[in-house]
């Protein structure tokens, strides 16, 4: 009779552990099909969004390679993008560029749709449910390899001419052949033309201050096509892209061992 109750106990536990595993698997299903509000060009309500972090399959396949919309604050309290694969979303965690990172083969190429809201900041966040959810990390190393330098042709001029004195609220409105930014950083220029231009661009014109820049050429950049933007940016900023290799920090992404 004690042996039959106890036989009892062990197949019943079993299946209770069993329905639990069952039930861990159907509710992580649910969350990766479930279509959440905020998986829409169109959607607004960020201010009531709850503080999380999440990273779904994409609802957008048929979406071209490069079609990314995504945006940032700048307390870095909050990021959200659409149709991102790994890389995209470990270089926003890192700080760095898309094209500045080496991709491991290893590392899943899905396209996923992302929010991360947090008072403390995001990109730590981020990085950890990565690591946690798909074991992938990040780690810079140096690497040589081809990059576009910014340089500038006279130094005096281009202080006296676009150089803002006092520190104005910034603006930017950046298009695929145009840019409009008021007291900004040079670095905002490079990393803009890094996005455009498919490689890496470094700066080398040895500014600090912040500047006003406008700027407008005819035919979209890419690395196989940069002759256009680089004589708008000569002809209307005084600003030379010039083609070399250097060492420079790539982030390399890679699966956790």
């Amino acid at each position: 009779m004690a042996w039959t109750k106890a036989k009892t106990a062990v197949v019943t536990g079993v299946i209770v552990l069993f329905a639990a595993a069952a039930t861990t698997v159907t509710v992580k299903e649910v969350q990766e099909h479930k279509t959440y509000p905020w998986q829409s060009r169109n959607y607004h309500d960020w201010g009531g969004l709850p503080e999380q972090v999440t990273i779904v399959p994409t609802k957008f396949p048929n979406w071209g390679p490069n079609n990314w919309p995504g945006l940032s604050a700048e307390d870095g309290s909050f990021a959200w993008g659409l149709h991102y694969p790994i890389e995209g979303i470990v270089a926003f965690a890192y700080g760095t560029a898309p094209n500045r990172t080496i991709v491991s083969p290893d590392v899943p190429n899905d396209r996923y749709d992302f929010v991360a809201k947090m008072h403390g900041g995001v990109k730590q966040a981020l990085a950890e449910q990565l690591a946690k959810r798909f074991g992938v990390t990040g780690v810079f190393e140096d690497y040589e390899t081809n990059v576009l330098a910014l340089r500038l042709e006279d130094p005096g001029a281009y202080e006296t001419k676009f150089q803002t004195r006092r520190r104005p609220a910034q603006t930017i409105n950046f298009n695929r052949n145009s840019i409009q930014a008021n007291g900004v950083p040079m670095s905002t220029l490079t990393d803009y033309l890094t996005g455009q231009c498919g490689m890496p661009v470094v700066d080398q014109t040895g500014l600090s201050g912040l500047y006003n820049l406008s700027l407008r050429w005819n035919d979209p950049p890419s690395s196989s096509n940069l002759e256009g933007l680089k004589q708008a940016l000569e002809d209307q900023l005084g600003l030379q892209l010039v083609s070399t290799d250097m060492p420079i920090q790539m982030l390399v992404v890679k699966r956790v061992k």
